[in-house]
């Protein structure tokens, strides 16, 4: 599978997280950067004040450094 074609199918996947699943998603992503002695981008609070699409951005740009997430 191409590097493109990763990236679309993770695209497509995060397009179809409910809210509840972005929320949990972005909290252990924080937790598992925490725990390697990280500090990260966003802080919990924020996750309740970001919308969807600011998750989706987040743990994408996390999967993927590099790359941008564009609608």
């Amino acid at each position: 599978m191409s590097a493109d074609q990763e990236t679309k199918e993770v695209k497509d996947v995060l397009r179809r997280f409910s809210r509840e699943e972005l929320e949990v998603t972005a909290a252990e992503y924080i937790k598992y950067e925490a725990m390697r002695g990280n500090v990260c981008k966003i802080n919990p609070s924020d996750i309740k004040t970001m919308t969807d699409n600011q998750l989706r951005k987040f743990i994408y740009e996390r999967d993927f450094p590099g790359e941008k997430w564009i609608r």
